[in-house]
């Protein structure tokens, strides 16, 4: 019986170049063509801005706040990633409203959160219905069937016909899964390693996107346990979430928040901070978050940052910012203790009264000061902004130190290997 005859693959030919074509004309013909104008974003604008957390470590981490592209908040139940994510959504909305920039937040709540919840807390206009989804609102989607959210996505940002800016939330990722496996029964198995290649088919094909177009993707993750079987590749970061590899690598930045094993890990904040805890006399006001920037792009990654939170608090952010600031005004020497009081520093208190904003010469007890910044928006805003420049000056300064001493070290090295050449 005869071989069969080898079919070998019939090669591409290259089309003929023109004669005296350089490399920049050939580039320029391919990239041009009607066939593969989709396939780069070459020629697209650069939408490039800054979403300020509005909390200060935060802040002075991240340059500022986050850039657009794909942001990741891994932490514990309870432990503040989706008001921390609702905060960025109201503050990206705001500057938006502020600079006549057309924006709108789309919610994918995948874990069935009440969008009414949402409402009162958050204090954003949730809508559910197209019709309603107008600038300045947020859109909530109650689906976890990863090829209807990927699809919605991707058409709104590659179609965009209002030219709007979005910002988008998954919330969270471990809660999605596909299509086929939502429809199997209870008894039958889920593809293996089903988070991982969601999250590889969502990113490779949406990150370039939305970091060039302008776009901001936030994405939470639950603290998963860490069950290892064959299929399993060893993490190039230790993270203790879902998503693989693929959720590290294409992030812009990560960040984990401090997990908890009882509600004692938890630093409380109560009214009269020197007293025991007491449910009427003294009760828990608030509690401080503490969380780790594992992925930066201005080489803050390994440092942390901490911000208190106040409780009860509805229609408006739970980041406690009056709270914060004074410990960062009394670190500066803005703010002064004397005894049971607290001052302004001379210059900086001349500076305000120049400005014609309304201060006391001093404050009796730290209570007193973060009710009268509560009362003073005006204030609170321009002490932020000093005090989030002092950081900067601070980590500044600490970088250059660094990179003293590092010339220090190399000088010192090389002149002890010049003795030891001379000596032999």
């Amino acid at each position: 019986m005869a071989k069969p005859k080898k079919i070998e693959p019939e090669l591409e030919i290259e089309p003929k170049e023109k004669e005296g074509a350089n490399s920049c004309d050939i580039l320029s013909s391919v990239m041009s063509d009607k066939e593969n104008k989709g396939f780069h974003l070459n020629g697209h604008k650069e939408i490039y801005y800054k979403v300020p957390f509005k909390c200060l470590d935060l802040d002075d981490l991240t340059g500022g706040g986050l850039e657009p592209g794909v942001h990741r908040f891994i932490g514990p139940s309870e432990g503040g990633k989706s008001s921390l994510c609702f905060d960025i959504i109201r503050n990206f909305l705001d500057d938006g409203k502020k600079n006549k920039i057309k924006r709108k937040a789309f919610v994918i709540n995948a874990e069935g959160k009440q969008p009414k919840e949402l409402e009162q807390r958050t204090g954003l206009k949730i809508v559910r219905t197209p019709e309603e989804w107008v600038e300045g609102t947020v859109f909530v989607l109650e689906s976890n069937i990863f090829e209807f959210i990927f699809t919605v996505i991707r058409r709104l940002i590659n179609t965009n016909p209002d030219n709007c800016q979005f910002i988008f939330m998954i919330d969270s990722l471990d809660a999605l899964t596909t299509k086929d496996d939502s429809e199997k029964g209870f008894s039958e198995h889920e593809k293996v390693a089903g988070g991982p290649l969601l999250s590889k088919r969502f990113l490779t094909n949406m990150t370039l996107r939305l970091t060039k177009l302008g776009h901001i993707c936030l994405i939470t993750s639950q603290v998963s346990a860490s069950i290892k079987t064959k299929y399993d590749q060893p993490d190039q970061m230790i993270l203790n979430a879902a998503g693989g590899n693929a959720a590290i690598h294409y992030c812009t930045t990560i960040f984990e928040f401090k997990p908890t094993t009882s509600k004692q890990e938890y630093t409380y904040l109560t009214g009269k901070h020197n007293n025991k805890l007491s449910s009427y006399e003294n009760p828990i006001t608030g509690k401080e978050v503490t969380i780790y920037i594992r992925k930066s792009t201005i080489q803050t990654s390994g440092e942390t940052a901490k911000y208190p939170i106040k409780h009860n608090i509805y229609g408006k952010s739970a980041v406690w910012m009056e709270k914060d600031l004074v410990s960062k005004l009394k670190s500066s020497k803005l703010l002064q203790a004397k005894g049971a009081w607290l001052a302004f520093d001379e210059n900086l208190l001349e500076e305000l009264r120049g400005e014609k904003i309304e201060v006391l010469d001093q404050y009796q007890g730290e209570s007193k000061f973060i009710d009268a910044l509560e009362a003073n928006s005006e204030l609170t805003n321009i002490l932020y902004g000093k005090v989030l420049s002092w950081m900067k000056y601070k980590r500044d300064m600490r970088k250059s130190y660094e990179s003293d001493d590092s010339m220090e070290a190399e000088t010192q090295s090389k002149s002890e290997t010049d003795e030891e050449i001379i000596l032999v």
